[in-house]
C-alpha cells in the first residue's frame, strides 16, 4: 500500500477515492427501473465507504481503515435496501409510513458512534477503550466534519463565481458544465474527501477548536442547570396537569432538554478530573444538570405513557419510549454516582458514558433494520383496544390501520371486515366500509375532525372584517373552507388562531360572471427600527355556478413599503378593481390580489 505517513499522499489518495465514489454515485444514480432500490441502496454504501476512509485513513494501521470503511459501506448498503426492498417497511402503499426516516437516523447515528471506536481500538492495536482517547475522537470528528463543511462552502462559492464571471463575457460552457450531475459529484466527491483530509492535517488546530468549543459550550452548564432545576421546582406549585394538556410537546421537549445537559456535562468534565473547570459556578452547573437529567427523563416517559393509554401504539410512540428508556438509563447513570458520592463522580460517568455509547450504537444498528416491525405492533395493539371497547368505533382511527400501518394496519382491517353479530360489531364492520371506499388519508377524516374544523372555520370568519361595507360573505363559502380546514389548516383558520393577525375579506364579481368571488387578505404589522412594518398576504376563492375554486392562492405576498398598513387603505375606502386577464385588486396603486 502507499506510504501514507506523508499527508501529502494521503491527500492524493482520498481525493482520488472521494472522485471514484462520485463518479460510481453517478453511474448508480442515473438509470432507472426494476432494480432502482438496489442502486439506491448501493450507491448509499459507496457514499458511507468513502467517508468513513476519509475520516480514518492514515499511516497508523491503514488496511483496519481500509477494512473498516468497506464494512461502514456494506451495512449501511444492506440496511438501506432491507428498508426499501426486502424488509416490511417496503410496503409503502399505505401513503406514509410515521417513523421510517428514524431507521435512517438510527443507522447514522450508528455509524457516528462506531467512528470513533474505531479509531480509538485502531490507535491502540486491540480492543481497548480509554476515556481520553475515545473522547478526544468524538470531539475531533465533530469539528473536522464543521471544518470540512467550510471548505466544501467555499469551494462551491469558488464555482459559483467562476460560471458568474464567464456569463458575464457570454461564456455559458462552464455554468452549463458545473450543473451536469457526472460534474457535480465527481468533483463533490473530491473535494469533501480532500476537505476533510486537509482538516485532519491539522492536530494542533483541531486540538485548539476542540478546546475552544468545549470552554465555550461548559459556561452555559449553570445557566442550563439554573432553568432545569427552577422549571422542575415550579412543576409543584404548577401542577403537572398543565403538561399533560400538551402532551404532544412536552414528551420532545423533556428529552431535548436531557440531550441538552448531557452535551453540557461532558463539556465540563471533559476527559480526566484534572481537566475541569477551575470555576466552581462551571463544575456546580454540570453537578445541576445531573440532578436534573433523571426527573426531565422520567416526565417524559410519563408524557408518552398518557398519549399510549389514551390513543394507543404506534410507530411514532414507539420510538419515544424507546428514547425515553435511553434518556432514563443515562440520567440514573449520571444520578448514582452523586447519589454514593460527590468527590470523584465525574470518573464513573466518564465508564458509564463508555458502556452506554456501546449499547446505545448496538441498539440503534438493530433499530436501523426492519427486524422489529413497529407497524405489525401498533396494529395488533390498535386492534386489540378496539375489540376490547377501550376505543369506541365512531373515535376510532380506521384510517391509520390502512394509510399508516401498511400490510400489517391492511390484514387487520380484513379481520374487522367480517365481523357482525352485535350492535358494537356492526358499527365496527360499518367503519370499515366506510374507510374500505377512500382512496387517501385525507379523505377518511372522521365527521368529528370536520365538526372540529367547521368550528375553526366559523371562528375565523367572525374576525374578518369584510368590504366593500354592506356586503357579506357568500352563504356557501364557509362549507368549502371547512371542507378545506379538515385536510390542512388553510390561511384562512390563521385569522382565528393566530391573535396577532388582521384579517380582512374583499367580496366582488371579480370575473364578470354575476357571482361575488372573495379575497382574504391577513396582516401583521411589527416594529422595525421603532415604526410599524406591515407584511401582508392575500388568497383568492373564486365562485363558479358549480361551486368554490382557489385563485390566487400565495401568490399576492408582498412587504408594503410608505402605504403602511394594507387593512387600514381598505377601511379608508382607497380600494380599486383594475381589469387584466383577470382583474386585479389595487390600493393606491399596488396590486394587492385578484383571481386569474
Amino acid at each position: 500500500m502507499v506510504g501514507l505517513e506523508n499527508s501529502q499522499r494521503r491527500h492524493l489518495v482520498l481525493t482520488a477515492a472521494g472522485a471514484l465514489c462520485g463518479l460510481v454515485v453517478w453511474l448508480l444514480t442515473r438509470g432507472s427501473g426494476p432494480v432502482g432500490d438496489i442502486r439506491t441502496a448501493t450507491a448509499t454504501g459507496v457514499c458511507i465507504a468513502g467517508a468513513a476512509l476519509a475520516f480514518t485513513l492514515s499511516g497508523v494501521r491503514p488496511l483496519w481503515s481500509t477494512g473498516f470503511s468497506a464494512g461502514c459501506g456494506a451495512v449501511a448498503a444492506g440496511v438501506v435496501y432491507w428498508n426499501l426492498v426486502a424488509g416490511p417497511q417496503a410496503d409503502s402503499s399505505g401513503g406514509y409510513d410515521p417513523g421510517f426516516a428514524w431507521q435512517y437516523l438510527c443507522l447514522a447515528a450508528a455509524l457516528g458512534i462506531a467512528l470513533p471506536v474505531f479509531q480509538t481500538v485502531r490507535d491502540e492495536g486491540g480492543w481497548r477503550l480509554p476515556y481520553a482517547g475515545l473522547h478526544a475522537r468524538s470531539w475531533e470528528n465533530i469539528v473536522v466534519a464543521i471544518g470540512a463543511g467550510g471548505f466544501q462552502l467555499a469551494v462551491t462559492l469558488l464555482f459559483a463565481l467562476w460560471a458568474g464571471l464567464f456569463e458575464l463575457i457570454g461564456v455559458e460552457f462552464f455554468a452549463d458544465l458545473f450543473e451536469e450531475p457526472a460534474f457535480t459529484t465527481v468533483v463533490g466527491g473530491a473535494s469533501i474527501a480532500l476537505g476533510i483530509s486537509l482538516v485532519r492535517d491539522w492536530p494542533s488546530v483541531i486540538a485548539t477548536m476542540q478546546k475552544a468549543l468545549m470552554a465555550v459550550l461548559s459556561v452555559l452548564a449553570p445557566l442550563l442547570a439554573l432553568v432545569l432545576l427552577l422549571f422542575l421546582a415550579f412543576l409543584p406549585v404548577t401542577g403537572l396537569s398543565k403538561l399533560w394538556e400538551s402532551t404532544r410537546h412536552a414528551t420532545p421537549l423533556m428529552l431535548g432538554a436531557v440531550l441538552f445537559a448531557l452535551l453540557l456535562v461532558n463539556t465540563v468534565i471533559k476527559d480526566a478530573n484534572d481537566q475541569l473547570s477551575s470555576a466552581r459556578v462551571v463544575r456546580f452547573g454540570a453537578v445541576g444538570l445531573a440532578l436534573a437529567m433523571l426527573p426531565l427523563a422520567i416526565i417524559a416517559a410519563v408524557s408518552t405513557g398518557i398519549r399510549i393509554d389514551a390513543y394507543g401504539l404506534m410507530p411514532e410512540r414507539i420510538w419515544a419510549m424507546i428514547f425515553t428508556g435511553f434518556a432514563i438509563a443515562y440520567g440514573l447513570s449520571y444520578l448514582w454516582p452523586l447519589a454514593r458520592r460527590f468527590e470523584g463522580w465525574a470518573d464513573t460517568v466518564r465508564t458509564a458514558n463508555v458502556r452506554l455509547a456501546l449499547a446505545l450504537g448496538t441498539m440503534f444498528l438493530l433499530l436501523a433494520t426492519p427486524l422489529i416491525d413497529f407497524r405489525a405492533i401498533s396494529a395488533k395493539n390498535q386492534v386489540a383496544r378496539l375489540l376490547s371497547g377501550k376505543a369506541a368505533p365512531n373515535t376510532f382511527d380506521f384510517a391509520a390501520l390502512k394509510f399508516d400501518l401498511g400490510a400489517p394496519g391492511r390484514d387487520a382491517l380484513t379481520d374487522l371486515r367480517g365481523m357482525g353479530g352485535s350492535v358494537r360489531a356492526d358499527a365496527i364492520a360499518a367503519e370499515v366500509a366506510r374507510i374500505d371506499k377512500t382512496r387517501s388519508r385525507w379523505d377518511a377524516r372522521t365527521g368529528s375532525e370536520a365538526k372540529a374544523a367547521g368550528a375553526r372555520v366559523r371562528e375565523a370568519l367572525s374576525r374578518i372584517r369584510i368590504y366593500p361595507a354592506g356586503k357579506t360573505l357568500p352563504a356557501n363559502l364557509a362549507g368549502y373552507l371547512t371542507e378545506e380546514a379538515v385536510q390542512f389548516p388553510g390561511p384562512v383558520v390563521d385569522c382565528g388562531e393566530e391573535k396577532v393577525l388582521r384579517c380582512a375579506a374583499v367580496v366582488a364579481d371579480l370575473t364578470g360572471d354575476g357571482l361575488d368571488d372573495v379575497v382574504f387578505f391577513r396582516e401583521t404589522c411589527p416594529k422595525v427600527n421603532g415604526s410599524p412594518r406591515c407584511m401582508n398576504s392575500s388568497y383568492g376563492y373564486r365562485q363558479t355556478a358549480t361551486g368554490w375554486t382557489e385563485g390566487l392562492r400565495g401568490e399576492g405576498v408582498f412587504f408594503s413599503n410608505a402605504d403602511g398598513s394594507l387593512l387600514d387603505a381598505l377601511a379608508e375606502g382607497n380600494m380599486t378593481m383594475v381589469p387584466r386577464q383577470g382583474l386585479d385588486l389595487r390600493v393606491k396603486g399596488k396590486r394587492v390580489g385578484g383571481l386569474d
